[in-house]
């Protein structure tokens, strides 16, 4: 029997009948009642795992409502600098680029001291988890790289702290092609909700937020600490500044005259530059094992620092 590769980049039958309709679910029309009750459903879902409460807000209509005498070339918007999906037309309350060694990169989260929110922004947009170079806002307060709420305007705060929250879903949740946002209705990718749908349920199955979290904790941890011990070996060369890593994605070089292409090689990847491991949801420990098990070969193999 032939082992299935485990994938570490970025089908069901209702493909073919959905609930009993004798209609496969790219067929349906997202009109039809029993897709509507499927999505409530999926609705439902979302707020028993994040226990959240959507609240239909229109972030520059209140802002107009509690300053009407602004014009709107007026209104500011903070921005938070610290990952590539970060804006550039507006007010930049922090830039982790001026922190890195090269002063362009996007390798760490910025301390509470860098920050400079403007007095009364109408939102304050930052990204919590980006994928493409590997950096996250730490869920501990006491973290130097969490997110300072402490500094924001009182204004701000008001009448929620994350007023609208939006996410991919592709990998953790579902496939491509799904944004959950909180709150926006729009036509719905009847596919990619479907499988999410399916993907939620068996979430709360196991558990919900609370045995993801668990898993996620443990997966990343094991990763982070061979890429550190590879690191004292002069193998693995982590491209963000500890403390600042993502749980998900972790991004790393391979040091060492063509190492990196024999890394990957090894790990039967092709055509990346660097190393990106993504521990998604569906990567189970057990999987991540095996790579964190052939990462720490590689390193004993290739060893550098070696007496």
């Amino acid at each position: 029997m032939e082992s299935r590769a485990i994938n570490f980049g970025a089908a069901t039958k209702g493909l073919l009948n959905f609930n009993g309709t004798g209609i496969g679910i790219a067929e349906i029309s997202h009109r039809s009642k029993e897709f509507t009750t499927y999505l409530q459903c999926v609705e439902q879902n979302i707020r028993k795992l994040l226990d959240f409460s959507a609240v239909v807000l229109n972030m520059l209509a209140r802002h107009r409502l509690l300053h009407p005498q602004l014009k709107d070339e007026d209104r500011v918007l903070d921005y938070v600098e610290a990952s590539r999906m970060g804006g550039s037309t507006v007010h930049i309350a922090a830039d982790s680029r001026k922190y890195s060694q090269d002063q362009k990169s996007f390798d760490n989260i910025p301390t509470a001291d860098a920050y400079s929110f403007s007095e009364d922004p109408a939102l304050i947009y930052y990204c919590a988890n980006e994928t493409v170079d590997g950096v996250e806002f730490s869920a501990e307060e006491t973290s130097p790289a969490s997110f300072p709420f402490q500094l924001l305007p009182k204004n701000a705060l008001l009448p929620l702290i994350h007023a609208i929250i939006y996410a991919g879903a592709q990998k953790n949740v579902g496939p491509a092609g799904l944004t959950i946002l909180i709150i926006l209705y729009n036509t719905p990718p009847v596919l990619s909700i479907y499988i999410t749908g399916l993907v939620l349920e068996y979430m709360l199955q196991l558990g919900g937020l609370d045995y993801y979290a668990s898993l996620t904790n443990r997966k990343s941890k094991k990763l982070y600490d061979v890429l550190k011990d590879g690191d004292t070996k002069g193998i693995f060369k982590g491209k963000v500044k500890e403390g600042s890593g993502s749980q998900m994605n972790v991004v790393f070089d391979v040091l060492g005259e063509g190492l990196l292409a024999k890394f990957i090689a090894g790990a039967e990847e092709r055509g990346m530059k660097g190393v990106r491991v993504s521990i998604y949801n569906a990567v189970t420990e057990e999987e991540a094992d095996q790579l964190i098990s052939y990462m720490e070969q590689f390193a004993e193999q290739h060893e550098v620092n070696k007496e």
